[in-house]
């Protein structure tokens, strides 16, 4: 384990005093399916890492946005999406350092866009619990530069409707909506295409575009309001 807790060390820039709780954060609770007596799983540490990130980036917004309300709150969700937090834990390659089951890992779960999320805010409840707000706070900072640049900067993941669908839809069950191709009409200078979106045992839900990317944008708009009575 010396190798797994050395990356830790590395990730935080600090040595963990708590040995057990600093593996704990990168332990998938299937590990201990497998193996029981391995210690404990990251799922406590998530619950506290959601709050304390959530704190410390509203805390940042508030300091570089100005007063408008609503701006704030897309530029937190922004960097607190599923999809973000994911592509900062691919950054740190913490699917590679996750301690799962051999099935979960044949099942590709190390890959998971909320598995990976999981671990993100595992490792800022990590970085609180060692160092304290502070530590967490240099952590998120250094961990997600770019994501609470764009946000700040007001980027297009503010306002990108199938990243809001993508991420309201693996927050609730871990699976991502589906997009399908299903017609194109029109000249081939100008066509219209159409597509479905997918997802669970949600009634499918259709939308057209001049492009497939806007037809897909089309149809996560409706369907974040079909599906969990939102606008994107």
């Amino acid at each position: 384990m010396s190798g797994f807790l050395q990356r830790i060390e590395q990730l935080l820039d600090h040595r963990p005093v708590d040995v057990a709780r600093a593996a704990a954060a990168l332990t998938h609770p299937s590990y201990l399916h497998q193996y029981p007596d391995a210690g404990g799983h990251n799922q406590r540490l998530e619950f506290l890492g959601d709050a304390v990130l959530g704190l410390v980036v509203a805390e940042i917004m508030f300091r570089r946005l100005g007063e408008d309300e609503g701006k704030l709150t897309r530029a937190r969700s922004a960097v607190v999406s599923t999809s973000a937090l994911a592509g900062a834990a691919r950054r740190l390659m913490l699917g590679d350092l996750l301690r799962m089951s051999d099935a979960a890992q044949r099942s590709g779960d190390n890959r998971r866009d909320k598995v990976l999320a999981d671990a993100f805010e595992a490792m800022v409840a990590l970085a609180y619990e060692e160092l304290g707000l502070d530590g967490a706070r240099a952590f998120v900072a250094r961990h997600l530069e770019a994501e609470i640049e764009a946000a700040a900067e007001g980027g297009a993941a503010l306002s990108n409707p199938k990243s809001a669908l993508s991420e309201a839809c693996q927050e609730r069950d871990g699976k991502p909506p589906e997009y399908r191709l299903v017609g194109r009409l029109g000249p081939d200078h100008d066509p219209v295409h159409k597509v479905v979106v997918l997802w669970g045992q949600e009634d499918a839900v259709f939308g057209e575009g001049s492009g497939l990317k806007a037809a897909q944008m089309d149809a996560a708009e409706k369907a974040m309001a079909q599906w969990f009575g939102e606008s994107a």
